[in-house]
């Protein structure tokens, strides 16, 4: 399943370069349409539009949120990848990375990167709130009382704290 954003849109459009490795990536992405994306959507909205996405049978009002929520996912995605792009976990403990002719920066470094990167990432996600508060009657799934009870596949019930949109 594609979670709104490609490898390509994330190299394309954040601070993430072309030699990036995909595998490195994947894992953010799902993960930030779940942590950031979710939570605004409520869960019920998300996978109707991720179904109706991958399977291209999204209206035009829902390809223009779509446009927003790839940029929150993209910017999202990046701004957790980062830590894990500098430094890794592994069997001998903490590691930098760094390669032939170039230097893992410092912890420091890598915190303004990111606060960077989460700049853009709030700057787009307001702006996907703005839309859906001015477009909130085309999307009748996202206002549906259902959907502010998120009901996970394990059938927890997970209650909306963000209700700021009714």
């Amino acid at each position: 399943m594609i979670y709104f954003v490609t490898e390509t849109f994330l190299k394309t459009n954040t601070h993430i370069t072309q030699n990036v490795d995909a595998k490195d990536l994947a894992p953010f992405i799902p993960m930030s349409v779940k942590t950031y994306v979710q939570p605004i959507l409520g869960y019920n909205f998300t996978n109707d539009l991720l179904t109706k996405f991958n399977a291209g049978t999204t209206s035009a009002e829902e390809d223009e949120l779509i446009e927003f929520i790839q940029f929150v996912t993209a910017f999202y995605a990046a701004y957790d990848a980062i830590p894990n792009l500098s430094f890794r976990v592994s069997n001998k403990g903490l590691q930098s990375q760094s390669g032939d002719y170039s230097a893992s920066e410092g912890i420091a470094a890598v915190e303004y990167i990111r606060n960077n990167v989460l700049k853009f990432a709030k700057v787009y996600e307001g702006n996907m709130r703005a839309f859906l508060e001015l477009n909130k009657d085309e999307f009748p799934l996202y206002t549906d009382k259902l959907n502010k009870e998120i009901k996970a596949p394990d059938n927890e019930l997970n209650f909306r704290t963000d209700t700021t949109w009714l």
